[in-house]
């Protein structure tokens, strides 16, 4: 996901309305065969997988203090079920889909079904040219051009199932009364990198594959824990990221990357202010903290190769930092990594480089997270 999705996601936030969002007739005569899957949701607060005798049912919702909206797929095991016939059924077989959000590739990869993408929000944004060309291979086309979807090209491609965020309900609505079948997805509300990372069982249970993603996600979830320290220190304090014009936008206590960085043992400066939305500081407030605390941490956008010299030259002042004089600015640079794909799916990677950079060990082979040299 570009820096675009990141603009659509803070409007996301503040124009979230309230939809209930399902209903849709379905006659198909072909059925889904019945799975011996045991469904357990462990971390994720944002949707459910519930099984019957004669079918399937997922669903997905608002929380967390979300403005309320939800949405459903039902998927009956045989014709003799007791589904509402005005509910909205799951494809038998999902040959064509489109996607709002790039993160949805990742889990989409791992399944294998990477070439069911036929539509993609933000394609030219995409940082991984292997990913990129697959893509292309498939016909993959643009289906957003600034911040307009292009609703007569999802129409075009036909997809069996619309992907999107849950917010911009009357284009979601349009596209449904057109025929487009759509499911909302909100893994980037989720408030744990384990929580975000369950949301691969939906596409599991979706796709046929619940067993794969299941075990992947106990694979990772075993590994992430292991790797999780008792509590973050209190000596190992850090800011977070880079100003905007005058203004110096904090993450949440409440938000994922915090909750990735305390778990990798740092203690966030901001750590005792509550509520889920950034808290905004001048530049002058965060100088005079940036002096004090050993750690800074940077996810931001930079032109490959971009060292602690060019950040320096964007605002003098840093050479002040503690950070940067003890060489403890840990790095993402958005251009040329993943981090907004795949780290959905990696949360013990991005975990473990975040550790290793604390402890000051070097990886030149590093996907994420590196120390600013």
């Amino acid at each position: 996901m570009g820096q675009r999705s990141i603009v659509i996601l803070s409007v996301a936030a503040l124009f979230l309305s309230c939809i209930r969002h399902g209903d849709k007739n379905e006659n198909d005569a072909a059925y889904r065969t019945k799975e011996d899957v045991a469904f357990t949701r462990k971390y994720a607060k944002g949707f459910d997988i519930q099984q019957r005798e004669d079918g399937f049912v997922i669903e997905t919702f608002s929380h967390s203090g979300n403005s309320e909206w939800s949405d459903k797929f039902v998927a009956p095991y045989k014709a003799d079920h007791n589904f509402s016939q005005n509910a909205k059924f799951l494809p038998v077989n999902i040959n064509r889909v489109c996607c709002q959000s790039s993160t949805y590739l990742a889990f989409l990869e791992f399944l294998g079904k990477i070439e069911t993408v036929k539509g993609l929000c933000g394609k030219q944004y995409l940082n991984n040219k292997e990913l990129a060309a697959h893509l292309d291979t498939n016909n993959a086309r643009e289906i957003c051009l600034g911040e307009k979807t292009q609703t007569e090209t999802i129409i075009d491609i036909n997809p069996d199932i619309y992907f999107v965020y849950p917010f911009q309900s009357e284009e979601v609505i349009g596209l449904e009364k057109k025929g487009v079948k759509t499911f909302m997805i909100a893994e980037y509300l989720e408030l744990d990198p384990l929580a975000r990372l369950e949301w691969i069982k939906v596409f599991g249970m979706m796709f046929g594959e619940f067993e794969k993603a299941n075990a992947y996600f106990e694979e990772v979830e075993k590994e992430y824990l292991q790797l999780v320290k008792p509590q973050p220190d209190k000596e190992k304090k850090f800011i977070m990221n880079l100003p905007f014009g005058d203004s110096w936008h904090a993450p949440s206590t409440n938000s994922l990357i915090i909750s990735l960085l305390q778990d990798a043992g740092l203690y966030y400066c901001f750590q005792d202010e509550s509520g889920t939305e950034n808290t905004i500081h001048s530049k002058e407030e965060m100088w005079q903290i940036g002096a004090e605390v050993p750690y800074w941490v940077i996810v931001a956008n930079r032109p490959e190769g971009f060292t602690l010299e060019d950040l320096l030259a964007e605002e003098e002042v840093y050479a002040t930092f503690r950070s940067v004089k003890e060489g403890k600015v840990i790095f993402c640079n958005t251009m040329v990594t993943d981090y907004f794909t795949y780290g959905v799916i990696e949360p013990h990677v991005l975990l473990n480089e975040i550790q290793n950079t604390v402890e000051g060990k070097t990886d030149t082979k590093a996907k994420y997270f590196q120390i600013l040299k």
